[in-house]
Protein backbone atom coordinates (compact mmCIF):
# COMPACT_ATOMS: atom_id res chain seq x y z
CA UNK A 1 0.00 0.00 0.00
CA UNK A 2 2.78 2.49 1.05
CA UNK A 3 4.76 1.92 -2.01
CA UNK A 4 1.69 2.37 -4.45
CA UNK A 5 0.98 5.26 -2.95
CA UNK A 6 4.89 6.45 -3.19
CA UNK A 7 4.79 5.22 -6.97
CA UNK A 8 1.87 7.08 -7.60
CA UNK A 9 2.90 10.59 -5.70
CA UNK A 10 6.37 10.22 -7.96
CA UNK A 11 4.20 9.54 -10.96
CA UNK A 12 1.84 12.82 -10.22
CA UNK A 13 4.52 14.64 -9.49
CA UNK A 14 6.45 14.45 -12.27
CA UNK A 15 3.16 14.81 -14.34
CA UNK A 16 2.54 18.38 -12.82
CA UNK A 17 6.14 19.65 -13.40
CA UNK A 18 6.05 18.54 -17.01
CA UNK A 19 2.91 20.48 -17.20
CA UNK A 20 4.46 23.28 -15.85
CA UNK A 21 7.35 23.26 -17.17
CA UNK A 22 5.70 23.08 -20.91
CA UNK A 23 2.89 26.05 -19.82
CA UNK A 24 6.22 28.30 -19.00
CA UNK A 25 8.03 27.57 -22.35
CA UNK A 26 4.67 28.38 -24.21
CA UNK A 27 4.37 31.37 -22.98
CA UNK A 28 8.81 32.41 -22.87
CA UNK A 29 8.83 31.39 -26.29
CA UNK A 30 5.31 32.52 -27.89
CA UNK A 31 6.93 35.98 -29.09
CA UNK A 32 9.46 34.69 -31.88
CA UNK A 33 9.61 37.55 -33.77
CA UNK A 34 12.24 38.08 -35.98
CA UNK A 35 11.13 41.43 -36.33
CA UNK A 36 8.80 44.73 -34.64
CA UNK A 37 7.30 47.38 -35.62
CA UNK A 38 7.08 50.54 -33.72
CA UNK A 39 5.72 54.26 -35.26
CA UNK A 40 5.51 52.67 -38.58
CA UNK A 41 9.39 51.66 -39.12
CA UNK A 42 10.37 48.11 -38.58
CA UNK A 43 12.80 46.85 -36.64
CA UNK A 44 15.15 43.69 -36.48
CA UNK A 45 14.18 42.49 -32.91
CA UNK A 46 16.67 40.44 -30.43
CA UNK A 47 14.71 38.08 -28.77
CA UNK A 48 15.43 38.21 -24.74
CA UNK A 49 13.54 35.70 -23.59
CA UNK A 50 15.65 33.42 -20.90
CA UNK A 51 16.75 34.93 -17.37
CA UNK A 52 20.56 34.84 -18.73
CA UNK A 53 19.42 36.73 -21.74
CA UNK A 54 18.02 39.20 -19.79
CA UNK A 55 20.42 40.00 -17.09
CA UNK A 56 22.98 40.61 -20.03
CA UNK A 57 20.67 42.94 -22.26
CA UNK A 58 22.44 45.67 -23.81
CA UNK A 59 25.88 45.31 -20.85
CA UNK A 60 29.12 45.62 -22.55
CA UNK A 61 28.43 46.31 -25.41
CA UNK A 62 29.28 49.71 -27.45
CA UNK A 63 26.20 50.25 -29.41
CA UNK A 64 23.20 48.84 -30.57
CA UNK A 65 23.12 48.22 -34.32
CA UNK A 66 21.39 50.23 -36.42
CA UNK A 67 17.73 49.29 -37.15
CA UNK A 68 17.61 46.62 -33.96
CA UNK A 69 15.63 46.44 -30.86
CA UNK A 70 16.33 44.54 -27.71
CA UNK A 71 12.85 43.07 -26.94
CA UNK A 72 12.46 41.08 -22.97
CA UNK A 73 9.78 38.48 -23.36
CA UNK A 74 8.62 37.83 -19.57
CA UNK A 75 7.31 34.59 -18.57
CA UNK A 76 4.57 36.68 -16.59
CA UNK A 77 2.99 40.09 -16.15
CA UNK A 78 4.97 42.37 -13.61
CA UNK A 79 6.50 45.70 -12.92
CA UNK A 80 10.18 44.95 -14.51
CA UNK A 81 12.74 47.65 -13.67
CA UNK A 82 15.67 47.73 -15.76
CA UNK A 83 18.86 49.79 -14.89
CA UNK A 84 22.02 51.02 -16.87
CA UNK A 85 24.98 48.55 -15.23
CA UNK A 86 27.86 48.16 -17.93
CA UNK A 87 25.92 50.35 -20.32
CA UNK A 88 28.04 51.87 -22.29
CA UNK A 89 25.62 54.38 -24.36
CA UNK A 90 22.10 55.87 -23.73
CA UNK A 91 18.91 53.76 -24.67
CA UNK A 92 14.81 54.62 -24.90
CA UNK A 93 13.05 51.70 -22.95
CA UNK A 94 9.90 51.01 -23.69
CA UNK A 95 7.42 49.17 -21.47
CA UNK A 96 4.51 46.83 -23.11
CA UNK A 97 1.54 44.94 -21.75
CA UNK A 98 0.33 41.91 -22.93
CA UNK A 99 -1.47 43.80 -25.60
CA UNK A 100 1.51 45.26 -26.82
CA UNK A 101 0.38 48.40 -26.00
CA UNK A 102 3.15 50.72 -24.53
CA UNK A 103 2.43 51.83 -20.80
CA UNK A 104 5.94 53.68 -20.15
CA UNK A 105 8.38 55.27 -21.91
CA UNK A 106 11.39 56.16 -20.45
CA UNK A 107 13.43 59.01 -22.97
CA UNK A 108 17.46 58.74 -23.43
CA UNK A 109 18.39 57.02 -20.06
CA UNK A 110 22.51 57.56 -19.96
CA UNK A 111 24.86 54.85 -18.47
CA UNK A 112 25.21 57.51 -15.72
CA UNK A 113 21.97 57.16 -14.23
CA UNK A 114 23.07 53.66 -13.01
CA UNK A 115 22.32 52.37 -10.09
CA UNK A 116 19.20 53.83 -10.55
CA UNK A 117 16.23 51.36 -11.60
CA UNK A 118 13.95 52.33 -14.01
CA UNK A 119 10.05 50.97 -13.23
CA UNK A 120 7.07 51.14 -15.46
CA UNK A 121 3.78 52.57 -14.10
CA UNK A 122 2.01 49.73 -14.48
CA UNK A 123 2.09 45.59 -14.81
CA UNK A 124 3.93 44.74 -17.93
CA UNK A 125 5.20 41.58 -20.21
CA UNK A 126 7.42 42.93 -22.80
CA UNK A 127 10.47 45.41 -22.17
CA UNK A 128 11.62 47.23 -25.58
CA UNK A 129 15.01 48.78 -25.94
CA UNK A 130 15.68 51.05 -28.85
CA UNK A 131 18.69 53.87 -29.28
CA UNK A 132 18.22 57.08 -27.60
CA UNK A 133 15.89 59.46 -28.85
CA UNK A 134 13.73 57.29 -30.91
CA UNK A 135 10.57 58.10 -29.02
CA UNK A 136 10.31 61.21 -29.59
CA UNK A 137 11.89 61.43 -33.36
CA UNK A 138 9.18 58.85 -34.13
CA UNK A 139 6.39 60.61 -31.38
CA UNK A 140 5.81 57.20 -29.88
CA UNK A 141 3.67 58.08 -27.04
CA UNK A 142 2.15 55.72 -24.48
CA UNK A 143 -0.80 54.05 -25.53
CA UNK A 144 0.66 53.27 -29.04
CA UNK A 145 0.96 49.36 -29.75
CA UNK A 146 3.62 47.64 -31.59
CA UNK A 147 3.37 45.16 -34.08
CA UNK A 148 5.30 41.63 -34.67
Amino acid sequence: MKKTFFAVFILLSIVIFLLISLKEREVSHAIKAQTVSIGGKTFQAEILDTDAKRIQGLSGREFLVTNTVMFFVFEKEDVYGIWMKDMKFSIDILWLNKNLEIVHIENSVSPETFPKVFYPSSRVLYVIETVAGFSLENEIRVGDRVQI
